[in-house]
């Protein structure tokens, strides 16, 4: 059975596997979709409460607009945080591939890039900067990166 560790990144995790490396969202991401979910549901249950009790038109078209506008939104906003990623390293097939992002939600596939273009992967970050006191900061802000053969540099996380 393959040993599977989980790093936390920012607003993501990657899923380290033998053969492969998956950065995909962190399951809080979660949250925003399913408060989506709920409102497109509720404003459809609220659209047949009024079609029931005859109620105004302009009330119904405010709740259709609504459920119109989360319910889709909802869906794809929790397929992506159940099962999207937006980075994949894959050793068996030397390959890593970056997914785009359609409204943000890693739908596609943007770029695959093989091993051998890979001039260098960089780590930046703001860990030597001092506080205005002179004190190191509690917190560090990390990028990594990926710079292609033809300098092109593509974020990891």
């Amino acid at each position: 059975m393959a040993v599977v560790d989980r790093i936390p990144l920012q607003h993501s995790v990657a899923v380290v596997r033998e053969h492969s490396v998956v950065v995909r969202p962190a399951r809080s991401r979660l949250v925003v979709p399913l408060l989506q979910a709920l409102v497109a549901v509720g404003s459809a249950l609220l659209m047949v409460f009024v079609l029931n009790t005859g109620g105004s038109l302009l009330i119904l078209v405010i709740l259709l607009m609504i459920a119109l506008l989360m319910g889709p939104s909802a869906v794809l906003g929790l397929v992506y945080g159940l099962v999207g990623s937006n980075v994949t390293i894959e050793g068996k097939k030397e390959s890593i591939r970056f997914q785009q992002g359609f409204l943000g939600l890693g739908i596609g596939t943007a770029e695959i890039v093989p091993f051998s273009r890979i001039k260098r992967i960089q780590v930046d970050g703001d860990y030597s900067q001092r506080l205005i006191d002179g004190e190191m900061p509690d917190y560090v802000h990390w990028e990594i990166q990926l710079v292609k053969d033809n300098d092109r540099v593509l974020d990891v996380g």
